[in-house]
């Protein structure tokens, strides 16, 4: 949006936006947005502006099972890889706690091109040729997370003055409300302002079952388990990990 600052209004037809831009002292540069349709203000019970790069909305819909989504402008493919890990961290920190219905959304500047051995079902059966770097990071994402892409065969990006077209723009969510998603397309005649194209997602909310017991809905959530692999890139972690490795082997062979 490169709209500078961080906060809420609400629009002369009751929809609300949230932005979160970089401090008023700054460049103009990056910055997203989310707009709620007035019908759904009601629903929005938190949010948070994380930087110029992330934000998250808390919605309680009608099934009153907790939704979130996460905003998102990854960096571009030549930043410096500092910058990218910085990125990558702040969203699974942002992701990796929350046991309910999650949406990541927008333009991650990556392209996880088509799916092979590596990236598992997160890539659907269609996509582009290319994989970058970036979009190697957004698929280990998804795997560390237990999240799929759910749009990979219409480009999202044109640029005519080079002939260039890319599929950058995602809409994630979890490997279990996959279903909900009834359809996801681009549209090439919407103008909005970019070479951008627009993304659409349709997504239909289940009501949970009556008689499904809460103590069934704990105990799959207590199943999951994630692999924080990217916490190792700090030494203390690395270190404290090794140490606990090593004595658990020790412990074993004693054992034995």
């Amino acid at each position: 949006m490169r709209k500078k600052g961080k906060g809420e209004k609400l629009t002369n037809e009751g929809h609300l936006l949230i932005h979160s831009g970089v401090n008023m002292d700054q460049r103009a540069h990056g910055g997203v947005g989310c707009l709620i349709r007035k019908d759904f203000v009601q629903y929005v019970k938190a949010w948070k502006c994380v930087n110029e790069r992330m934000m998250t909305i808390d919605l309680e819909l009608q099934d009153k099972e907790k939704t979130k989504i996460i905003v998102v402008y990854g960096p571009n493919e030549d930043d410096r890889v500092d910058v990218k890990n910085d990125f990558w961290e702040m969203l699974c920190e942002e992701t990796e706690d929350y046991e309910n219905r999650i949406y990541v959304l927008g333009d991650f500047n990556a392209r996880v091109g088509q799916r092979d051995g590596q990236s598992q079902n997160v890539v659907g059966a269609c996509g582009e040729a290319i994989k970058s770097n970036n979009g190697q990071r957004l698929i280990e994402y998804c795997i560390e997370n237990e999240l799929i892409i759910t749009n990979t065969f219409y480009f999202t990006r044109l640029r005519q003055s080079r002939e260039e077209k890319s599929i950058i723009d995602y809409v994630l969510t979890n490997q279990n409300h996959r279903k909900e998603l009834l359809d996801v397309r681009v549209y090439r005649g919407s103008e909005i302002g970019s070479d951008h194209r627009l993304l659409k997602a349709k997504i239909r909310m289940w009501v949970r079952n009556a008689h499904e017991s809460k103590e069934n809905i704990s105990k799959s959530k207590n199943e999951k388990i994630v692999t924080k692999t990217y916490k190792l890139r700090n030494k203390e972690t690395a270190e404290y990990f090794r140490q606990k490795v090593e004595g658990k082997v020790k412990s074993y062979i004693t054992k034995k």
